[in-house]
């Protein structure tokens, strides 16, 4: 008998307003997204990360999205990250605060999955300021961080890539480092940076 395998896309949760990610009322399904979710920021919405379990499958920011000003936050995107033209994807305001945004998922493969972690930026991702965030690729394939935005600036940067050297992240575009300590901003624990 011949087996058919139908991909399924992952259902996508919009923003339908601004608000914080852990507020249904911010999200077109009126609940929080899941790490089996595609979460779209849409333009002109602006939704802060006010939490430290804030998840999604794949993150797209046409919008702002930024991490809270009250209080530590962060986000794990199972696999991968793009800022669009339109779209702001930054630190926040006001005290200083440590985040932290993991794309790829973690070094595990979990369920027979793998995920690479690609980041795009064609918009602004601005992690570094008052408040930092430590940008952690994850995964266990190789990654790609590309884009013609303007501004791709980290605070600290870790490579967390499976169980070896294996996997890569590929820095396809220019960067800065604003952080206080930039002569130390990368972090290899499993995985190769180029």
């Amino acid at each position: 008998f011949p087996v058919t395998i139908k991909t399924i896309a992952a259902p996508s949760v919009t923003s339908i307003a601004s608000g914080n990610w852990n507020s249904p009322s911010t999200w077109s399904t009126n609940t929080v997204p899941l790490a089996s979710q595609n979460v779209v920021i849409a333009s002109g919405h602006t939704v802060n990360i006010n939490s430290l379990s804030a998840t999604c499958n794949n993150l797209t920011v046409d919008g702002t999205l930024r991490f809270d000003n009250v209080s530590n936050a962060a986000l794990d995107v199972v696999n991968n990250v793009t800022v669009s033209g339109t779209g702001n994807f930054n630190f926040g305001t006001g005290v200083a605060l440590t985040h932290t945004l993991r794309i790829g998922g973690t070094s595990a493969n979990v369920n027979g999955l793998q995920s690479n972690g690609n980041l795009t930026v064609d918009g602004t991702f601005d992690m570094s300021g008052s408040s930092t965030v430590n940008v952690i690729f994850g995964g266990t394939l190789n990654s790609t961080i590309s884009g013609s935005g303007a501004t791709l600036d980290f605070s600290t940067v870790t490579i967390n890539k499976g169980t070896s050297n294996v996997a890569i992240v590929n820095m396809a575009r220019s960067f800065t480092v604003n952080g206080a300590n930039t002569s130390g901003f990368l972090s290899l624990v499993n995985g190769t940076f180029r």
